[in-house]
């Protein structure tokens, strides 16, 4: 969440006239990068969610249980 909240800071910032002068090519490389980046943590976090679809089930159900129990955190 942060990444993409940070493209949509940056992005339009780079591209604007004031940082025409700046090095351009450095950060346009660095944006892509990190929209690579974004992309790549969207696929781990959708491939974990597919492989381990069980797992977390169980997890949040127990999680949820010791909530409801006031048993938080295994104290």
């Amino acid at each position: 969440m942060v990444d993409l909240l940070w493209m949509f800071y940056w992005i339009p910032h780079w591209g604007s006239d004031e940082m025409k002068d700046w090095q351009r090519g450095l950060h346009n490389f660095v944006i892509f990068f990190s929209f690579v980046n974004f992309l790549m943590k969207l696929a781990v976090i959708a491939m974990l969610w597919l492989t381990q679809r069980d797992f977390i089930k169980r997890q949040v159900a127990s999680l949820q249980s010791d909530i409801k129990s006031g048993n938080i955190g295994g104290i």
